[in-house]
């Protein structure tokens, strides 16, 4: 018996990329009474790489039945989300749509890193009378997402939003160091390797590691040693290297999470 192989292939993929839900957009569809924005997600191609993924650009379509106003102002938030929490990964940008126009915007000055599995882009505070293009043809995230009043709805309509995003290979993601933890005089002392990129470092601290986040913000050190010398009763904790360079604004990226390490080490520790 022989056996035959399949012919061999090989095949690249696009450095910087773009990822779209939609092929172009079959309509625009929105609520009158709100004022609301779309809001779409996506799974970090990058995510288990070593490396962070960069956003570099997004777009959209905005039709506008407000007579007289050719162009209308809504606020573009790019969320990180570790599957327990978003957050805001830069300063929502103002940005400006024309009626019925293809719009891109150029995020590529913001730096933004995305290091958690997934991340959202909306465009938020829309006002009323406004309808954003959708495709639908296709329906891969349901519901249909949008933000009213900062908070996330899903809507009934199927299709997705035509909001795309050019992504590239990010920055090198270090390995998370490890926090020791020691008393001294009866405080928890922690120390963690130095990070020459890191401004400063935030600390939280909490009684329970099944604390929802965020947990309580006890400092922000701009060395690499923190002691603990608060009230509060104080077992567990974590520290985020923060840097104001990445981004304009300070992503905090983890630098050690809350490990069964970290907690048999800290279990035994009391506060005064």
């Amino acid at each position: 018996m022989t056996n035959v192989g399949s012919a061999t292939y090989s095949y690249e993929v696009a450095d910087p990329t773009w990822i779209w839900y939609d092929t172009g957009g079959t309509g625009y569809t929105g609520w009158a009474t709100y004022n609301w924005g779309p809001l779409v997600y996506f799974e970090n191609p990058f995510y288990g790489t070593g490396n962070a993924m960069q956003l570099l650009t997004t777009d959209g379509a905005l039709h506008n039945n407000t007579a007289g106003n050719g162009n209308t102002i809504g606020n573009l938030h790019v969320y990180g989300d570790d599957g327990v929490n978003m957050f805001d990964l830069i300063t929502p940008v103002p940005v400006n749509f024309v009626h019925r126009t293809y719009t891109t915007f150029d995020l590529s000055s913001y730096n933004i890193q995305v290091t958690t599995p997934w991340f959202w882009i909306s465009y938020e505070d829309l006002g009323t009378n406004r309808y954003f293009l959708y495709d639908s043809t296709y329906d891969y995230t349901s519901p249909l997402y949008l933000v009213i009043g900062g908070v996330i709805n899903g809507s009934t309509s199927t299709g997705e939003w035509c909001i795309g995003a050019q992504v590239q290979t990010g920055e090198a993601i270090p390995d998370a160091p490890v926090v020791t933890i020691t008393t001294v005089a009866g405080s928890p002392v922690l120390n963690w390797p130095a990070d020459p990129s890191a401004d400063h470092f935030n600390v939280y601290g909490a009684d329970d590691p099944y604390t929802s986040a965020p947990w309580t913000l006890l400092g922000s050190p701009t060395t690499n040693s923190f002691t603990y010398t608060g009230t509060e009763a104080m077992k567990f904790f974590q520290v985020y290297a923060d840097s104001m360079a990445r981004g304009g604004r300070g992503i905090s990226s983890p630098l050690s999470q809350t490990t069964q390490r970290i907690i048999e080490a800290a279990k035994e520790l009391k506060t005064n």
